[in-house]
């Protein structure tokens, strides 16, 4: 936009009109020449100023922004004169300024086209020519003026453009040759030298250009630097990808390592990168010998193992000269099995090792650095005969090639420096790599390639082979063969499996295979099977090896490849656990113990585990079906304290109701009910669901399982025993409520007694409780009792007195319980019913503590073998062999009766005569859930005598006579008991004879019958 100084609107000035009205004539003359005398000393120099500045005030703009100005006639004298000379003056001030602004524009606008700029300028200036408002005396002027001003901003355009040109061409130039040199170095990381090549060319040129240039400061000695950095940057990036490439490498070829050291040694690679390079090519190369140690040592194959079981069985007797030696400590035992294995195999039993350089002391290093890792020694060998295997001996061949065999890395010996002796390694360093050859000094490099060839290990047997010999064809047997011998594989696999090896092969076999002494033909393919496998067991041994190895990075590496390889196969050994795991849960009839521990994908510790669980699931199944098969026997009974038999009734009862069916249902109840019944105790799974329910929120399950525990109480007191007092409480006051309501009324109100917060108060209750006890009347017992169909005594006032006492703390433990006066004194009575009654043993109705009957079971087939079994011992006590017993024949009896009427010799004890007592050994047989014990005291021509020890019932088999052995095998149990409460403090008053005052103290326990 051109340039608008201020507008300016005014009238036109006249320059000849006067001020004031003209002077009359003749005055003018006058006035003019006073004038002119004032002017020239005065008023002249005064107008000439105003004159211009009228001039430079007659330059405005108007309204539309064009430079106008008023000037004076060229004619109107001096003062025009004056007045145009500023005014021009002022109006080519104006238009240089709008020239220059409109320039600067055109220059801004064109600033990157020189070329533009003088288009637009010329057209400008045209413009300007052509401008009528220019005074014409101005005009060349002004387009010289503009002319020049476009000269020199055309010309300042054009410089820049073309330095601009210039500093592009530097930096686009060099932009492109390190574009180039990029795809240079992927081109030879891609192994592409052709093209390669020619991007090498094309950056040649470049920096040929560069050099050559006037405008770009490269010198051919900076350009010859990017190039060789350039290279240099390619090498380095080879060998970055290929030790990248060896990241996860066990070996390196030779063709490799001459590649690297090629990349190494190029001269375009920084000295400074290339000391870096060798640093990390040490590393790449630790990895690779710590991956190769730990392939080895976690090598799963068969071949392995036999390797393994070779070096392992040797003979060999290794000797150690190492005292004052620069490797003074003998090195690992894996070596020592290998060199003792190989002089074995190479030289015959017999042959001896000496190892006179072994592994350096910590922190020391002479020479090789494979001494210090522990797997490398320097031997000399000797045969059976004493004499050393020189170096031009055949057998120094045979041994080095043995060595390989078994697991030697690196072999060698030199008669230069080392003498007739070896130097043997196990360290897979990448000198000794495939297709180079394990050779070190000049003894193996002649035969490098067999012993090449020797490291892949012993081959194994063919599957052909063992056919031919008619030896099946396994893992195992390819083991056996390998490592023993085809035809002693076809022996074995052959032979009865209980066949002694020794029968099969003779003594001499062993000699040759120790570890299997002992073993029968069965056994030894068990063990090949197990051998011929390599397990997460197995590896961890073979760890050890890595272990010993001093270089500390070198030995991180091997132990972190191994703990990787470790973790693969226990991965694997896991997953096949949890596979039998699974089946063991679904369906363990699907697995056999032999199929377990021949599945080797398991480790042995799954094997035994999950073999002693399938056991003892069989055993489970078994000891379930011979309790049903025994519980549907007649004549058969129990022992319900008996704790593999309440397991194996458990388990019947769970397979009768089913996987996940509910113990409370019809099925369920029948079953308990029988077996409660007929073994005398309730299934762990009822006692549970029977728990549940007493303390669920459902009224109606609630009623049903205290009902069913109720009708088994009557039937069957002993199976109560099992049954925990907080739901035999909860069945008592249930059948307290059920007396005046029903069912589910009386489970609701069962419940809400249970759930009742008695917390607080309770020495207030306890006192409450107390002084109802002392009010509780005996008769309350034997109401009780009789509504069960017992008739009962309550005895003498000294045994009715121990009875009340007993019931008073029950009823006041269980008023503070509830606080209802009721329900304590039904759940008092309730306890009194399982802990006294009458003995039915004895056929007495005084009540007693502990009666037989409400602890052993009832015999359906037989309901009087607790009396039977009594009298018949008791009479044996008394009698000996003349007791005449219920077991005795006709014959027999007849015999006895007759003798013991004539001679008095024989006879029989009366149930009446028999004294039942319970004591506090009794208390504790209960308390610790065994079958109670007794003492016994029988009645004889008018003496009370004790029977020795203490009794307890046992009915095994009733169709089947007791005989001595089995009443001196009770008799033994009894006093064991009665010692072992002895010896706990609690002593047990036994005697031989009654005491003085029997008659009195059969009369103080409460309830002795």
């Amino acid at each position: 936009m051109a340039r608008l100084p201020r507008y300016t609107s005014r009238g036109v000035i006249s320059q000849v009109a006067a001020a004031n009205p003209a002077p009359t004539s003749g005055a003018a003359f006058k006035a003019i020449a006073e004038m002119a005398k004032l002017g020239a000393d005065f008023v002249k120099p005064k107008a000439i100023e105003d004159a211009k500045a009228a001039g430079a005030a007659a330059i405005y703009r108007d309204k539309d922004g064009q430079l106008r100005g008023d000037f004076k006639s060229p004619l109107g004298g001096e003062m025009a004169a004056h007045h145009n000379s500023a005014a021009y003056a002022k109006y080519a001030s104006e238009r240089s300024m709008d020239i220059r602004t409109n320039m600067t524009e055109l220059s801004v606008k064109f600033e990157h086209d020189p070329a533009g700029f003088k288009a637009a300028s010329d057209a400008y200036m045209k413009l300007l020519g052509e401008d009528e408002t220019v005074p014409p005396l101005l005009k060349e002027d002004i387009l010289a003026s503009a002319k020049a001003e476009a000269n020199n901003r055309f010309n300042g355009l054009y410089v820049a453009e073309a330095n601009r040109t210039q500093r592009d061409a530097d930096r686009t130039s060099q932009a492109n040759r390190e574009m180039l040199a990029s795809d240079y170095v992927g081109l030879m990381l891609a192994g592409d030298e052709e093209g390669a090549a020619a991007k090498l060319a094309e950056i040649e040129a470049i920096t040929a250009y560069r050099a050559n240039a006037p405008y770009i400061g490269e010198t051919e000695a900076q350009g010859e630097l990017f190039l060789r950095g350039t290279k240099g940057t390619a090498m380095v990036a080879k060998l970055a990808k290929r030790f990248e490439d060896l990241d996860d490498a066990s070996s390196i070829s030779a063709e490799e390592q001459k590649e690297i050291q090629a990349l190494l040694d190029d001269p375009s690679v920084d000295p400074l990168i290339r000391q870096k390079l060798y640093s990390q090519l040490d590393g790449v190369l630790k990895g690779i010998d710590g991956r190769a140690i730990a392939n080895i040592a976690a090598d799963t194959s068969v071949g392995s193992s036999v390797r393994d079981y070779r070096v392992q069985n040797h003979r060999t007797k290794i000797d150690f000269e190492l005292e004052g030696k620069a490797r003074p400590n003998a090195p690992a035992q894996e070596l020592q099995d290998v060199l003792g294995k190989a002089a074995e195999t190479a030289l015959g039993p017999g042959a001896r090792v000496v190892i006179y350089s072994g592994k350096e002391n910590d922190g020391h290093q002479h020479g090789s650095n494979r001494h210090k890792t522990g797997l490398a020694a320097d031997i000399r060998v000797y045969d059976a005969q004493g004499n050393q295997i020189t170096l031009s001996d055949p057998r120094a061949k045979a041994f080095a090639l043995e060595a390989a065999k078994q697991g030697a890395r690196g072999i060698g010996a030199g008669s230069e420096y080392m003498g007739d002796s070896f130097h043997i390694d196990m360290v897979p360093h990448s000198d000794y790599a495939p297709g180079q050859g394990p050779v070190w000094g000049s003894f193996a490099s002649s035969f490098g390639g067999e012993l090449t060839a020797a490291m892949q290990g012993p081959p194994m047997i063919s599957d052909e082979a063992l056919a031919k010999v008619g030896a099946p064809v396994s893992d195992a047997t390819r083991f056996f063969g390998t490592a023993i011998g085809a035809m002693e594989t076809s022996a074995v696999w052959s032979s009865d499996p209980d066949k002694p090896l020794a029968d099969i092969f003779g003594p001499q076999f062993f000699e040759d295979n120790p570890r299997l002494v002992g073993m029968t033909a069965g056994e030894a393919q068990k063990w090949a099977e197990r051998q011929a496998v390599v397990k997460v067991s197995d590896l961890s041994q073979r760890r050890a090896a890595i272990g010993q190895i001093d270089d500390e990075e070198l030995r991180g590496i091997a132990t972190r490849a191994f703990d990787e390889q470790m973790r693969v196969r226990q991965t694997l050994e896991t997953s096949a656990a949890l596979e039998y795991e699974e089946r063991l849960t679904e369906n363990p009839g699907s697995l056999t113990e032999a199929a377990v521990m021949a599945d080797h994908r398991l480790s042995d510790r799954a094997q035994r585990e999950i073999a002693t669980e399938l056991r003892k699931i069989n055993e489970k199944t078994q000891a379930s079906s011979d309790f049903g098969a025994a519980l549907n026997a007649p004549g058969y009974t129990f022992d319900p304290y008996d704790k593999k038999t309440q397991k194996a009734g458990d388990e019947f009862f769970k397979s009768v109701v089913g996987d996940g069916k509910d113990p409370l249902s019809p099925e369920g109840a029948g079953a308990a009910a029988e077996i409660a019944g007929k073994a005398g105790f309730l299934p762990q799974s009822m006692l549970n669901a029977l728990k549940g329910a007493s303390r669920g929120a459902d009224p109606i399950r609630f009623s049903q399982g205290m009902e069913f525990l109720h009708q088994i109480g009557e039937r069957m007191p002993t199976a109560l025993n099992g049954v925990d007092k907080g739901t035999r409480d909860a069945m008592a006051d249930y059948r307290f409520y059920s007396g005046f309501m029903g069912g589910e009324e009386a489970a609701a109100r069962s419940m809400e007694l249970r759930d009742a917060d008695l917390k607080g108060a309770e020495a207030t209750r306890e006192k409450t409780g107390e002084k109802i006890a002392k009010s509780l009347d005996p008769a309350e017992i034997v109401d009780f009792m009789e509504a069960r169909d017992l008739s009962v005594s309550m005895g003498s006032e000294v045994q009715q007195g121990a009875v009340m006492e007993d019931y008073q703390r029950l009823f006041t433990d269980a008023y503070v319980a509830t606080g209802d006066e009721g329900v304590a004194r039904n759940r008092a009575l309730e306890d009194m019913a399982r802990i006294y009654g009458p003995n039915q043993v004895t056929g007495s109705n005084r009540l007693m503590r502990y009666p037989p009957q409400n602890y052993y079971p009832a015999d359906r087939d037989n309901p009087n073998w607790m009396q039977d079994q009594l009298v018949d011992d008791v009479s044996r006590a008394v009698f000996g062999e003349q007791a005449i017993t219920s077991d005795m024949t006709d014959l027999e009896l007849t015999a006895a009766t007759i003798s013991g009427a004539f001679l008095g010799d024989a006879g029989a004890i009366r149930p009446e005569d028999i004294v039942v007592l319970s004591d506090d050994g009794t208390r504790a047989d209960v308390s610790a859930g065994r079958p109670p014990s007794y003492v016994v005291m029988y009645q004889q021509d008018g003496v009370l005598q004790s029977v020795p020890g203490r009794y307890r019932f046992e009915n095994t088999n009733p169709s089947q006579p007791m005989g001595a052995d089995e009443f001196q095998r009770r008799q033994d149990e009894a006093l064991a008991a009665q010692d072992a409460l002895t010896a706990g403090g609690n002593e047990v008053r036994m005697r031989t004879s009654p005491p003085p005052g029997a008659a009195s103290w059969l009369n103080t326990p409460p309830g002795g019958n």
